[in-house]
């Protein structure tokens, strides 16, 4: 995946694949190294994305998932993605 700017984009030619309208991040003091077993930092990471953007929930077409193959981290992750995006999201 390449990031660029839209005028990057345009002076080259090019035709955007997808666009990167929002973003955020939070800080979770739950742990260094041991993921919160509530999906509240994550909730409020997603919902600051979508307010960034102007983006309903429903318009995002992709979640990209950071699924870090714990048991704790990857069900609260997918109880965060559904809290926000609707319990029949579908996280990649």
């Amino acid at each position: 995946m390449v990031l660029e700017s839209m005028e990057h984009v345009r002076a080259r030619g090019g035709t955007p694949l997808a666009i990167l309208a929002g973003h955020a991040t939070t800080c979770d003091p739950y742990s260094v190294s041991v993921t919160s077993p509530r999906p509240d930092a994550l909730v409020a990471a997603m919902r600051m994305a979508l307010a960034r953007s102007g983006e309903a929930p429903g318009s995002v077409d992709y979640v990209n998932a950071y699924a870090n193959g714990t048991r704790t981290g990857d069900a609260v992750e997918g109880q965060a993605i559904a809290q926000v995006f609707g319990s029949a999201s579908r996280a990649v």
